[in-house]
C-alpha cells in the first residue's frame, strides 16, 4: 500500500519545527516499515525557496520515511515515472535555477537552448511555432470595458503572436507567482457570472452541468477542454493539472484560511504546485494533507477522473493508522483471515467449466492483496492472492521487497535461499518467474511476477495444497 504525504505533513515529524506534532510523528514512525511512502518532484519544488541548511535537513528527514521511492514526470516524453532516488539525489539532479530564469525571461532563455552546433534547425522550428498567431484580429475595444478592467486588458494590446506575448511579458515568472495578478484575472472573469449558481459548496457534483446555465453557456468540463490545445487533451498530467487549477480560477471552489475564514491568497504557481502533489498522490492509495483547499480540489478531481485514492487529513491519517496496523498479519491471523474470507467473502465470478472462483477479500491481506482466486484442477487445489486495479500504475520494487519481508514474517525463511537482492535488481525477473518460494503448514507457497488479463503487471502469492 502506497502513502503520499504533502510537504507540511513531513514538517510535523520534524522535532525542531514549530509545526511538530507528536501524534503525527508517532504515526509515521509506526507505519514506515510496513508501507511504501513516496515523494515526488512536487516536494522538491516546495523546497526551492528554503535556506540551504533547512532544505538539506528536510530532504534527509523525508528520506527517513520515503527512502528512495521517487515519482516524477518526463515532461518531454509526457510520461509518469517511478524512479529509484533519495530526495537529496533527486533534488541535486534538477536545475531549478534554469527553470526560474526561463519563467523570468522565456524569450531569451528559449533562444539560448539552441545555441549549439546543429541547433539552428531546431531554433528555426521553434521560431516558426512562436510566430503562430494567438490573436489573429487583436483589436480590443478597451474603452468599452469597465474602468477597473481596462488596465488588465491594456496588457494585451499589440499581442498577436506567441513571440509578441513572450517579449511583452518578460516578467512572466513574477506574474505567475503573484497572487495579486491571479486575483485580478479571476475577478475579471467572475464579473460576468454569479459563482453561487454553480459552485461546488452550493451544488456539489452538479456544478459541472450547472455552469451551463450561466453566461459561460458551457459545462465546467467543456470550459476546461477549451483552455487546452488538442495535444494536451490526451495527456493525463496536463489534463489533471488544468482541471485542478480551473476549479479555483472559475470559482467552482474558493480556498479560505484562518479563523476569520478569509480568502486564501493564491498564485498560478501555488495552485500548480498543489495540483502536482494531488496528481502524484493519485498514483497511491492515500493522500495525506491538512490543507482544506487541497483536500477539496483533490477529492473533486479524483471523482471526475475516476481515481480511487483516498484523501485524508492528518487527524484522519492518525486514526486510520491504527486500523492499518491491525491488518498486519501474523501466522494465525493470516490463515484465520483466509478461512473467514472463503466463507464470507463476496464472490465476484465463478466458472464451473474450469472450477475457478474469484472472491473480493473483506480486508487487504498484508495491507496489499484485495482479491483471492480459488483454482481446482487435476493437480489439486490452489489459492492465489493478487491486487486488482481500476487503473494500474505499475509495480514498485519497494512493494516487492516489502511483500517478501511480510511473507517471511509469516512463513519463515524462503527455501530457495536466494541472496538478498538490491531493490533495483528486481527488474531482472520475467513474467511467471518465482521471486521467492516457501513450504509452510503443508503448503507450497510462491511469490511470483505475473500478468493479468488486462496485461497489467501484478505480484501474485500462490498457495498450493
Amino acid at each position: 500500500m502506497r502513502i503520499y504525504c504533502d510537504s507540511n505533513v513531513f514538517r510535523k515529524a520534524k522535532k525542531t519545527s514549530k509545526q511538530f506534532n507528536q501524534a503525527a510523528y508517532n504515526t509515521l514512525e509506526s507505519l514506515k516499515d510496513h508501507f511504501v511512502f513516496v515523494f515526488s518532484e512536487a516536494h522538491l519544488s516546495d523546497l526551492t525557496k528554503s535556506q540551504e541548511d533547512y532544505r538539506k535537513e528536510d530532504l534527509v528527514l523525508m528520506e527517513r520515511y520515503v527512502n528512495n521511492n521517487y515519482f516524477c514526470r518526463d515532461h518531454i516524453k509526457k510520461e509518469f515515472q517511478i524512479l529509484i532516488a533519495t530526495p537529496t539525489e533527486a533534488y541535486d539532479s534538477k536545475d531549478f535555477t534554469a527553470a526560474d530564469e526561463f519563467l523570468d525571461n522565456p524569450y531569451d532563455s528559449m533562444s539560448k537552448l539552441f545555441d549549439f552546433e546543429g541547433g539552428e534547425e531546431y531554433g528555426k522550428l521553434f521560431k516558426s511555432m512562436f510566430d503562430l498567431p494567438i490573436f489573429p484580429d487583436n483589436d480590443l475595444n478597451i474603452e468599452s470595458a469597465q474602468p477597473e478592467h481596462r488596465e488588465l486588458l491594456e496588457q494585451f494590446k499589440g499581442v498577436r503572436t506567441i513571440n509578441d506575448a513572450l517579449k511583452k511579458f518578460q516578467g512572466v515568472g513574477q506574474m505567475l507567482d503573484s497572487d495579486t495578478v491571479f486575483k485580478k484575472y479571476k475577478n475579471l472573469l467572475l464579473t460576468y457570472v454569479d459563482r453561487s449558481a454553480y459552485s461546488y459548496d452550493e451544488w456539489e457534483f452538479e456544478f459541472d452541468e450547472k455552469m451551463k446555465d450561466t453566461a459561460f453557456g458551457k459545462s465546467f468540463s467543456e470550459m476546461v477542454d477549451l483552455t487546452m490545445v488538442e495535444s494536451d487533451r490526451s495527456d493525463e498530467y496536463t489534463s489533471f493539472i488544468n482541471t485542478y487549477v480551473q476549479l479555483e480560477f472559475f470559482g467552482v471552489t474558493e480556498e479560505r484560511t484562518g479563523k476569520k475564514n478569509k480568502l486564501k491568497k493564491n498564485s498560478h504557481l501555488d495552485l500548480n504546485k498543489d495540483a502536482a502533489h494531488a496528481f502524484f498522490a493519485s498514483k497511491t492509495d492515500y493522500f495525506v494533507t491538512d490543507d482544506i483547499g487541497v483536500q477539496t480540489k483533490a477529492f473533486i478531481v479524483y471523482k471526475l477522473f475516476n481515481i480511487q485514492t483516498k484523501v485524508l487529513s492528518v487527524q484522519d491519517f492518525i486514526a486510520r493508522s491504527m486500523l492499518l496496523l491491525k491488518n498486519e498479519d501474523t501466522t494465525a491471523s493470516f490463515y484465520g483471515g483466509l478461512s473467514f474470507s472463503l466463507k464470507k467473502g463476496f464472490i465476484i465470478n465463478q466458472s464451473l467449466q474450469d472450477q475457478r472462483q474469484l472472491i473480493k477479500l473483506l480486508y487487504p491481506v498484508f495491507n496489499y492483496y484485495n482479491r483471492m482466486q480459488i483454482n481446482q484442477n487435476k493437480h489439486g487445489q490452489s489459492i492465489q492472492l493478487f491486487k486488482s486495479y481500476e487503473i494500474s500504475y505499475g509495480i514498485m520494487f519497494a512493494e516487492i521487497a516489502l511483500l517478501i519481508f511480510k511473507c517471511e514474517r509469516v512463513f519463515g525463511r524462503a527455501i530457495d535461499l536466494k541472496d538478498e537482492k538490491k531493490i533495483s535488481e528486481f527488474k531482472e525477473y520475467e513474467n511467471g518467474e518465482f521471486i521467492r518460494t516457501w513450504k509452510h503448514n503443508g503448503l507450497d507457497i510462491t511469490l511470483s511476477w505475473e500478468k493479468n488479463t488486462l496485461e497489467q503487471s501484478i505480484i501474485v502469492l500462490t498457495m498450493c495444497f
